[in-house]
């Protein structure tokens, strides 16, 4: 069975921590500007880059490997569900994939204006 791992986005060591943790045999790689791995070249980074590492990744497993899971942590967690919707995957997992709970609209306003607030004030 294939396993890939998708860490968090903003991690600045990339997979290394879930790589200490998880079964030696899953796959965990360093997404584009975490880790090991260099950023983009255009310092700009696209998450559905880290849809098609995963299906990569997943492709790439040699034939007769089983069942594939993909699992999504944080932001990735979005990832994780659109390489499942696209088919990549037998089986997949969300962790921590809400961010938090729901704010209500008036809290959402209120975070909506802070944001400009302090892009207004940033020198």
């Amino acid at each position: 069975m294939t396993v890939v791992l998708l860490h968090d986005l903003g991690d600045p060591v990339g997979g290394a921590r879930w790589r200490s943790a998880a079964p030696p045999e899953w796959i965990i790689p360093d997404l584009p500007g975490h880790g090991c791995t260099p950023a983009v070249r255009t310092g700009h980074y696209d998450p559905m880059s880290a849809v098609a590492i995963a299906r990569w990744t997943i492709a790439r497993q040699p034939d007769g490997a089983g069942a594939s899971t993909l699992v999504g942590i944080g932001h990735n967690a979005h990832t994780a569900l659109v390489g499942a919707a696209g088919g990549d995957c037998d089986r997949v997992v969300v962790v921590d994939g809400l961010w938090g709970p729901w704010r209500g609209p008036r809290e959402e306003i209120d975070a909506f204006y802070a944001m400009i607030r302090a892009i207004v004030s940033d020198p």
